[in-house]
């Protein structure tokens, strides 16, 4: 029975450290793969030490002002009404400036000599500019995905390049591109339900993304 014993703790300490060799190389090549990507290389060294959570789960019910409140309509609106009073506030903490803009423009005027006009975009800058994108799954507020454009970038470049060539030529944003889907992540620390524990993350239009490259 002993020897039945030894033999099964030399199985499992040699199972044990196949399984941490393995693990190690693998994360060792990921990160090796990801050298030029940051964001991905953060993301697999948390993934390795355990510190992946989930953000998106929200809870059920909220306190608001003393109230608890589980509808996810009104939720929403709250959500809405306190992201949207977040610049204002800062905006009244911050003092008035001394000078106008045009101050500082001719005090600076010597050191810069370049022209902050661009030249016209061609539908291989649209093309290159698009290939530098992630394909990212999720949706945008009209329910597109970046990889679903990314895929057929290729019919989309000469009316892209036609827009975005207008909308630098006229100085005007369309206003749909504007429109972001806001998402409330949770902090790393802070009760999840209070609604300023939550920070904004904003999916903009796959086409702001490309027309931000260029």
């Amino acid at each position: 029975c002993k020897d039945k014993i030894d033999e099964y703790k030399k199985l499992r300490n040699d199972i044990v450290k196949r399984k941490r060799r393995a693990e190690k190389e693998y994360y060792a090549n990921k990160i090796q793969n990801s050298w030029n990507n940051i964001k991905e290389m953060w993301s697999i060294l948390k993934k390795a030490m355990n510190q992946v959570s989930d953000k998106t789960c929200l809870p059920s019910t909220f306190n608001h002002k003393g109230r608890l409140i589980s509808d996810k309509q009104t939720n929403s609106d709250n959500f809405n009404e306190f992201y949207s009073q977040v610049g204002p506030n800062t905006n009244k903490t911050v003092k008035p400036a001394k000078h106008k803009a045009d101050h500082y423009l001719k005090k600076h005027q010597q050191k810069n000599s370049f022209s902050i006009f661009t030249p016209s975009f061609s539908e291989n800058d649209i093309f290159n500019a698009a290939a530098r994108l992630n394909k990212k799954t999720s949706t945008d507020a009209y329910g597109i995905s970046q990889a679903v454009m990314l895929d057929d970038i290729e019919f989309l470049t000469k009316p892209l390049a036609y827009l975005m060539n207008q909308s630098m030529k006229k100085g005007i944003c369309p206003d749909g591109s504007k429109i972001a889907r806001v998402i409330p992540v949770l902090k790393k620390k802070g009760e999840n339900s209070l609604y300023d524990n939550y920070r904004p993350i904003s999916l903009l239009p796959a086409l702001s993304k490309i027309m931000e490259r260029l």
